[in-house]
C-alpha cells in the first residue's frame, strides 16, 4: 500500500494565520475548497502549522520573486527561494525535510506573497491524527482501473494565469464500460476531477458503493454554459457521498456514455474511520463484500457431514424395513393361519390399524411403504412412528449456527528551492 496522505485545507484548525488583518480570502474554482488564504501585508504575515507526522507539504501559488526562512520545532531551516512569478506558478511552494515521527510545528514569519491552498501530511504507522481527510491521487496504486484509462498531463490548461509546477495529471477516459474502483474505510467520500467547459459535449458516469448503484450523473458543456469562463476547471467535484458506516467500503465508477468529452479523475478524499497509521486497514484494492454472506468452510463441512450421516441412517432403516417385508415378517399373519391373532387386546394399540381383516399381503393405512421418497423438499427418512418422519432440511436447519471468525513515493526534499517534483496528490 502507498504511503498514507492526510489532506488539510486552508481553514483547518491546525493552521494559524496571524494577525488576521494581514490575511485575506481569495475565492476561485481553481482552489481545492473554492478558496485560499493570501497574505496582504509584508512584512508582518505569520503562518504557524501544527501537525503529527513525518512531512508537511504546502500547496498554493507563488505571486512574486521572494524568499522566506521556515522554522521547524524552534530550529531555523535553510532559506527557501520562490521561483520567478512571471507568470505566477502553482505547485508545492514548501516541503519540510523528512522528520522523526511525532508532533511538529512549522512557523514562517513575514511570509511573502504566496497563496496557501492546502497542506498534505505524510504519516507513518505510529502517527495518530484526528479531524483529517485522507487523500488518494489518481495515480495511487490502490485505485484499480479497467479499460483504456490514460494519464493525461494536458488537462491543466485553466484560463487562470498560473503555470503548474510538478506532475499535475489526471486519469481520463471517454470509453463507455471503462471502470475504476477503490477500497476505503470511512463514513464519507468525494471524487474530484477536471472538467473542460469549452468542449461542447457530455460524459455520463454511474457510481456504485459496495455493489449498489448510488447515482448516475451526466456532465455536460454546451454553448450556454455559464462556467465556460473557467476554461478547464480544476478541483471539480464529480461525486460526494456521506452517511456511510465506519466500515470498509468499495466505490466503483463506470462510464456509461461519452461524446466529445472526457471523464477526468484527479484525486479522491474520504473521512477515515481510523485515527492512526497503525489502525489503517491494508486496503490494496477493492474490498470483497460478497464474502460477508458466505459460511465458513468448517461450518459447510459440518453441515455436509451431518447430512450424509442422516441419509446413511435413513438408508439403513429403509433396507432393514424392506428386508422384513420380503421375508414375510408381518405383525399380523393371514386369517387362515393357525397362529393368527384373534384377540384385539393382544394387538398393541399403535398397530391395530395396520391391516384390514380382508387384506392378506398389504397393509392399508400404513404410512410408510418402504420406498424412497425424494421430493423437491429433500430426502425423507424412515421412522417407526409417522410423527417421526422429518425432512432432512428441517434437521439441518436445527443445527446450531456456526461460530464466525471474525504514493506516491516520497518526494525528494528541496530545502532551498521551489518544489518542482510531484505534488503530494499524484
Amino acid at each position: 500500500m502507498s504511503q498514507l496522505q492526510l489532506y488539510l485545507d486552508d481553514l483547518s484548525p491546525s493552521v494559524q494565520l496571524t494577525p488576521t488583518t494581514a490575511w485575506s480570502l481569495n475565492s476561485s474554482e481553481l482552489w481545492t475548497s473554492g478558496r485560499c488564504q493570501v497574505p496582504n501585508q509584508f512584512p508582518g504575515a505569520k503562518l504557524q502549522f501544527n501537525f503529527n507526522g513525518t512531512t508537511a507539504i504546502f500547496h498554493g501559488a507563488s505571486l512574486n520573486d521572494s524568499s522566506f526562512t521556515p522554522i521547524i520545532d524552534d530550529l531555523n531551516q535553510p532559506v527557501v527561494a520562490l521561483p520567478s512569478s512571471n507568470p505566477p506558478s502553482y505547485g508545492v511552494w514548501y516541503r519540510t525535510p523528512e522528520l522523526e515521527p511525532g508532533p511538529h510545528t512549522v512557523v514562517i514569519n513575514n511570509l511573502p506573497n504566496v497563496m496557501l491552498d492546502y497542506i498534505i501530511i505524510l504519516v507513518d504507522p505510529a502517527t495518530v491524527f484526528q479531524n483529517s481527510m485522507v487523500l488518494v491521487s489518481d495515480s495511487d496504486s490502490t485505485i484499480k482501473y479497467t479499460g483504456s484509462w490514460q494519464q493525461d498531463l494536458s488537462r491543466f490548461k485553466s484560463l487562470q494565469p498560473f503555470t503548474f509546477i510538478g506532475d499535475y495529471s489526471t486519469r481520463s477516459s471517454c470509453n463507455p464500460g471503462d471502470t475504476f474502483s477503490l477500497g476505503f474505510s470511512g463514513s464519507s467520500i468525494q471524487l474530484w476531477g477536471v472538467f473542460d467547459w469549452q468542449s461542447i459535449g457530455s460524459v455520463t458516469a454511474a457510481y456504485f458503493i459496495d455493489g449498489q448503484q448510488i447515482e448516475q450523473t451526466a456532465y455536460q458543456a454546451d454553448q450556454t454554459s455559464q462556467n465556460s469562463i473557467y476554461g478547464v476547471q480544476t478541483n471539480y467535484l464529480l461525486f460526494s457521498k456521506s452517511g456511510l458506516t465506519n466500515d470498509p467500503h468499495t466505490i466503483m465508477v463506470k462510464i456509461i456514455a461519452c461524446t466529445n468529452q472526457r471523464f477526468s479523475l484527479d484525486y479522491i478524499t474520504y473521512s477515515p474511520s481510523f485515527t492512526s497509521g497503525a489502525s489503517a486497514p491494508a486496503l490494496s484494492g477493492p474490498v470483497d463484500h460478497s464474502s460477508k454472506s458466505h459460511l465458513p468452510v468448517g461450518a459447510i463441512v459440518g453441515i455436509v457431514v451431518g447430512a450424509v450421516a442422516l441419509v446413511a441412517v435413513g438408508g439403513f432403516l429403509l433396507r432393514f424395513y424392506k428386508k422384513r417385508r420380503t421375508t414375510g415378517a408381518r405383525p399380523f399373519p393371514a386369517s387362515s393361519s393357525s397362529s393368527a391373532v384373534t384377540r384385539k387386546e393382544e394387538v398393541p394399540s399403535h398397530m391395530r390399524q395396520l391391516r384390514s381383516p380382508s387384506s392378506t399381503e398389504t397393509f392399508p393405512g400404513t404410512t410408510i411403504d418402504g420406498t424412497d421418497r425424494d421430493t423437491a423438499n429433500g430426502t425423507w427418512i424412515i421412522a417407526p412412528d409417522p410423527s417421526g418422519v422429518r425432512n432432512i432440511n428441517e434437521l439441518v436447519s436445527t443445527l446450531p449456527p456456526p461460530a464466525y471468525q471474525n504514493r506516491n513515493p516520497a518526494m525528494n526534499a528541496t530545502d532551498n528551492t521551489f518544489e518542482t517534483t510531484s505534488r503530494a496528490r499524484i
